[in-house]
């Protein structure tokens, strides 16, 4: 190989190491805001932030054993992708289905069910909350609990997901009170 080749090679593989090394960080301060300023939540003290620049992520123990992510998505974007838009007009139930649709496309060959959906009111807006279950190939049950809404501003999903054996049960307090302290700003 010529000296340029493996050059190349070389600043390729650093300049890919060095955009992968963005930094978890603890949470301290419980309040949080969105990186993109659309939303704020009281986050638990000690869980882990993650370097997402379009959400808040958030785990106490590692994202495969439990993740929170919430984020706010422009209407166009919403449902990407099974080609859907959302709108502020959109009722919750019609909102859940077009999750649901989505959240079962992006797990494609694995078992999802929705185990329930309900209307809620979400910082003064309407919403839904669905609790569902995905079953991976070698048995694994993932509970996932999202909520919707939309606004003049986009489609807003809060959602927890985590293995039903030992970890949903025993954070789902702590995820039911970060969606208790959600304020769209």
């Amino acid at each position: 190989m010529k000296k340029s080749g493996v050059k190349a090679i070389l600043i390729a593989s650093v300049i890919s190491m060095l955009s992968g090394c963005a930094t978890w960080s603890v949470v301290e301060k419980s309040d949080l805001v969105s990186p993109d300023g659309s939303f704020k939540i009281e986050a638990p003290l000690g869980w882990v932030k993650g370097p997402n620049q379009n959400a808040v992520f958030l785990t106490e123990e590692g994202p495969h054993l439990q993740k929170v992510m919430m984020q706010r998505l422009d209407h166009q974007k919403a449902f990407e992708g099974i080609k859907k838009t959302s709108s502020e007009e959109m009722m919750p139930i019609e909102l859940a289905d077009y999750y649901l649709a989505a959240f079962k496309k992006a797990r494609d060959g694995l078992n999802v069910h929705q185990l329930d959906i309900k209307p809620v009111n979400l910082s003064g807006h309407a919403a839904f909350r669905m609790l569902l279950q995905t079953t991976t190939s070698r048995g694994l049950k993932i509970n996932t609990v999202t909520y919707g809404l939309s606004s003049s501003k986009g489609f807003y999903e809060l959602s927890y997901s985590a293995p039903e054996l030992h970890y949903f049960e025993r954070d789902l307090p702590e995820f039911e009170k970060m969606v208790k302290s959600f304020e769209t700003l």
